[in-house]
């Protein structure tokens, strides 16, 4: 849910639904504020839109939504006109993404607690698997180390982009950070454009690690790895 409102004399938004129910609290949205979303055809007033009175019990009571509602001129989303209210700060919503850009040590924190959590598991598995290997016979010590590192790399790729491709948007270590992956819409990233991800850290490390230097300096907080892939890393 994010909705724009026509609060004294400017359009306010998108906001969330937790933002427009402080907007309601505080009685700066009401039943006759015009509110839009994209998707609708023109402005209509707060009490003619059944979803925000469902979502907010604070309206109750408005009149049964109107057929007629009221025409303004459509809001086209461009740079610099979203606006925030008051305290809600102002935030770059060209690709409709509404979080700020995590940091470069958050970034690399999230990524430390990650490092601990796949290393824990890989020596876990590799204990089990040098263990069945062991009792199949296998003894040939290169051998049994070129296999562990196939199984982790598959489980490094496997973690990092079911993670980040699913509803959580990020690994273990990005939620204990309070981070997540988007697209440059701000939209959860499919399992493709997650493999692409993680597979471009490679290159970003190849060069000096200077792709992942990149988070510290570009507009956007980007790796090389997320330039690749066409993906942002926010705050939730």
């Amino acid at each position: 849910m994010q909705y724009f409102f026509h609060i004294n004399g400017r359009n306010v938004g998108p906001l969330k639904e937790d933002e427009i129910r402080q907007l309601v609290s505080s009685g700066r949205v009401k039943k006759d504020t015009l509110a839009w979303k994209p998707g609708m055809k023109q402005w209509a007033k707060v009490k003619n839109v059944p979803e925000l009175l469902v979502t907010f019990p604070e309206l109750e009571g408005a009149p049964k939504p109107s057929s007629t509602p009221i025409t303004m001129p459509r809001v086209e989303p461009q740079p610099e006109s979203y606006l925030r209210y008051q305290q809600i700060p102002v935030k770059e919503n060209q690709w409709g993404v509404t979080g700020n850009y995590a940091g470069f040590w958050k970034r690399f924190a999230a990524a430390f607690l990650d490092g601990i959590i796949t290393g824990i598991a890989g020596g876990l598995i590799g204990f089990a698997l040098g263990f069945v290997l062991v009792a199949l016979g296998t003894r040939d010590p290169d051998l049994m180390r070129g296999i562990g590192n196939i199984v982790g790399a598959i489980l490094g790729w496997l973690y990092f982009a079911l993670m980040e491709s699913s509803q959580t948007q990020g690994t273990l270590g990005k939620m204990a950070l309070g981070i997540k992956v988007t697209d440059l819409n701000g939209h959860r990233i499919g399992f493709g454009k997650a493999t692409g991800r993680y597979f471009g850290k490679i290159i970003s490390a190849m060069i000096l690690f200077i792709g992942f230097l990149m988070i510290g300096f570009t507009k956007k907080k980007q790796g090389l790895h997320d330039m690749m892939a066409g993906c942002l890393v926010v705050n939730k």
